[in-house]
């Protein structure tokens, strides 16, 4: 009778223990060092201020990841992706490579 009472107890502290997270904590991005251009800024950067549909004109190879206001993105780095962050209304606030 007494093994009743302890198995709910051993159960309960189980169930506890799943919730615990026990992973790695998430990767830290790598940027480059301030200033240093590894995805040819210029020609983007001449389109801030500008509604992102712009953002098709430029004649890249590389990746372009368009990123609105609170949106969520990975965090892997690519030093040859131009990211485009634009605001609410859909204007190309800034640019940054990664």
């Amino acid at each position: 009778m007494r093994a009743a009472p302890q198995a709910g107890l051993v159960i309960a502290l189980m169930l506890l223990a799943a919730c615990v997270e026990t992973g790695a904590p998430p990767p830290i991005a790598i940027e480059p060092p301030l200033g240093e251009d590894t995805c040819d800024l210029a020609p983007a950067r001449t389109l801030i201020g500008l509604d992102s549909s712009v953002i098709a004109v430029l004649q890249r190879s590389s990746p372009v990841r368009v990123i609105g206001p609170d949106q969520p993105v990975t965090m892997d780095y690519n030093p040859d992706r131009l990211n485009v962050f634009t605001t609410a209304q859909g204007r190309i606030e800034r640019v940054t490579c990664g």
